[in-house]
């Protein structure tokens, strides 16, 4: 059995073995949490596609 992933997982899933860059600052005391670019642009093609 052949499973098929719809248009939205695999575009997630290439987004995700998009070469990223490290993040080399270290959150101190108090500071917020730094959301990633690639979550970003998850976040993005989740909406391209659904609308």
């Amino acid at each position: 059995m052949v499973s098929q992933d719809s248009l939205l997982v695999t575009l997630v899933t290439l987004v995700d073995r998009l070469p990223m860059p490290a993040l080399a600052m270290k959150r101190g005391r108090g500071h917020p949490k730094v959301s990633t670019d690639q979550l970003f642009l998850k976040a993005l093609v989740i909406m391209i596609v659904r609308h």
